[in-house]
């Protein structure tokens, strides 16, 4: 039994192991640091172990050796996101990697920066604008693909709470089509995956379809055949909801004026109207209804 044993510890300690370096540091990331002759100090890819307030415990890594080093914060001390927008400690986390500079803290014989600035690598959010065009769908419907004016494609995160505006309306994300014309998209773009968390969305939109213009289609329903009324003509398959008011004219085919009484349901129609800045794009305030069939 005895021997067995033996050959089993035999065995185990013969087995590879990894080096804590390795374990602590499995992307295999190495670290670098510059310490000149003043007690400056600058270094890079500093791996997070653990915080104490806004002090920053952290370690260097090359390849299986690494260091412990201590960075100390104060008011004056800069700490900001990859891409410089300004954070606090409390918002890093463990495991996060920064690029350090300062100044080695007197008085002590461990490895101490007290930071001029701290940038953590490992958070690449950036809050922004970007305006461009909606291009397409992302893989499993994550998301709108932007094209952006300056050429790069970022996906608009599916989120049912952001604002979209198109002119004065206020829609929701999914009225936001392929093909639309950004004006302007905020959020916070996380530039690991270009993905955005999208707070506001300005579309584009022509403003002349506010402007009054003729329609014509087929009489679906009249809700009085008094003014002022409404009316809800189909024009090229979409329904439109036709306000007639107490000064709206009525006349027949030949521009006299008539009665709504003399309206019936399938008749032809021609509308001379305006469709209100709104929420709907059906709903058109009518000055002027002829029937064509009559």
């Amino acid at each position: 039994m005895k021997k067995i044993f033996y050959f089993v510890l035999v065995i185990f300690c013969l087995l590879p192991t990894s080096s804590f370096a390795q374990l602590m540091n499995p992307e295999k990331i190495n670290s670098e640091i510059k310490i000149d002759s003043g007690g400056n100090i600058s270094s890079q890819n500093i791996k997070i172990i653990q915080f104490a307030g806004n002090t920053i415990y952290g370690r260097l890594f090359w390849e299986e050796s690494s260091i412990k080093i201590t960075i100390k914060t104060e008011k004056a001390s800069s700490v900001t996101k990859k891409y410089g927008e300004p954070i606090t400690v409390a918002e890093m986390k463990v495991g996060d990697r920064l690029n350090v500079e300062g100044f080695l803290e007197n008085g002590t014989d461990t490895l101490t920066i007290i930071a001029k600035t701290i940038k953590n690598l490992s958070n690449e959010k950036q809050s922004g604008k970007f305006s461009g065009t909606i291009i397409g769908s992302a893989p499993n419907n994550s998301g709108l693909l932007l094209k952006t004016d300056s050429g790069e494609t970022i996906t608009l995160g599916n989120n049912s709470s952001i604002v979209v505006e198109k002119g004065t309306r206020r829609l929701g994300y999914y009225d936001i089509k392929i093909g639309d014309r950004v004006l302007e998209v905020e959020g916070v773009l996380n530039r690991a995956n270009n993905a955005m968390d999208t707070k506001k969305v300005k579309i584009y939109i022509d403003l002349s379809v506010f402007n009054p213009r003729n329609y014509q289609g087929k009489l679906k329903s009249l809700s009085g055949t008094e003014l002022p009324t409404t009316a809800t003509i189909t024009v090229e398959g979409k329904d439109y909801t036709v306000k007639l008011g107490a000064n709206t004219v009525v006349m027949n085919n030949k521009r006299y004026n008539t009665r709504l009484s003399r309206f019936v349901v399938g008749d032809t129609v021609r509308f001379y109207g305006a469709i209100p800045e709104g929420d709907d794009m059906t709903y058109v305030i009518g000055e002027v209804i002829r029937n064509v069939d009559l």
